[in-house]
């Protein structure tokens, strides 16, 4: 498995999802919002801080 790098401040899960399936990110990102999930939508992020993975992890 390939490391892959988050590009979005909110990206995590997709980077995550894409390094698992051997993807980039860019084509993980656009995979995820023909499926209607977006980086951007805050209901998504964590309840721990401001949605960065730092506070997903910590």
């Amino acid at each position: 498995m390939n490391p892959v790098v988050r590009m979005d401040r909110t990206g995590c899960s997709i980077a995550s999802v894409a390094a698992i399936m051997g993807m980039s990110y860019p084509d993980m990102k656009s995979l995820a919002r023909s499926l209607g999930v977006t980086p951007e939508d805050n209901a998504l992020w964590t309840s721990r801080g401001s949605g960065s993975c730092w506070h997903m992890w910590a």
